[in-house]
């Protein structure tokens, strides 16, 4: 954050960040709550902030107009049709594309890449953060990847066993969760393994080998989206090899 903050005021930035400073910007996320850096900075273990639960705020009356407040949108109204997309030359209205790296994109892969890997996110940890403390840890103590127990009995592999992740770019190692909960021909895992946790005894991992468990390094910048930037995280093809 320090570099991004320095980098937007040498950039003529400033103003829209906080004229570099970031404990300004926190508080000014922090305002709604009544509550400051400082006075998080003092009570290290949290601080209780009873906040109302609102609903159909859309509804709300904007004293400024005597109408209601509506959604963050041009509008005002919840748009299936996106002018603002038409206006970019993107599609307005939601259509589906095949995945670039998918079984019937790619055909020629579906062989020695059979299923479709997809991710999804632990509760416990926040992104890559939070597998150093041990009560979440102990939740989910190792990297897995889920696998339906049809695949793994073709595979050989069973469930607590290190498996092999592989794709078109690369390799990581995670170990098989069987479960009656995913398709056959997908496989699930999840993003952010890399920090270890000393009060468990439980290893950090590499997250620039094959031999660690950062679910990144297999997954191509060639197919970014357009509109978000984002990256094609789940629908790429993938294989699995049992390690010894």
């Amino acid at each position: 954050m320090e570099i991004i903050f320095d980098l937007a005021v040498r950039l003529g930035l400033g103003e829209q960040f906080f004229g570099g400073n970031i404990e300004a910007a926190f508080n000014h996320q922090l305002s709604p709550s009544g509550i400051t850096v400082e006075d998080l900075r003092n009570n290290p273990v949290g601080i209780h902030v009873s906040k109302p639960v609102l609903y159909r705020k859309y509804a709300e009356t904007d004293p400024s107009t005597g109408t209601p407040r509506g959604f963050n949108t041009p509008t005002r109204r919840i748009e299936i049709f996106s002018q603002i997309f038409k206006d970019h030359n993107y599609p307005p209205l939601p259509v589906f594309r095949e995945p670039v790296f998918g079984p019937t994109t790619r055909p020629d892969l579906a062989t020695r890449f059979p299923f479709v890997l997809t991710m999804s996110k632990l509760v416990q940890y926040c992104h890559t953060q939070h597998r150093n403390i041990p009560m979440l840890r102990k939740q989910r103590p190792h990297p897995f990847v889920e696998i339906h127990p049809q695949t793994a009995a073709s595979l050989g592999i069973n469930n607590g066993e290190w498996v092999a992740l592989e794709t078109l770019w690369g390799s990581i190692r995670l170990k098989a969760k069987i479960t009656e909960g995913i398709h056959p021909n997908v496989v699930s895992t999840q993003h952010g393994w890399w920090e270890g946790c000393e009060q468990l005894g439980l290893p950090a991992y590499d997250p620039f080998s094959e031999q660690g468990s950062n679910v990144n390094l297999i997954i191509s910048n060639e197919a970014i989206d357009p509109v978000s930037g984002s990256v094609p995280h789940r629908s790429n093809l993938c294989a699995l090899r049992k390690l010894g």
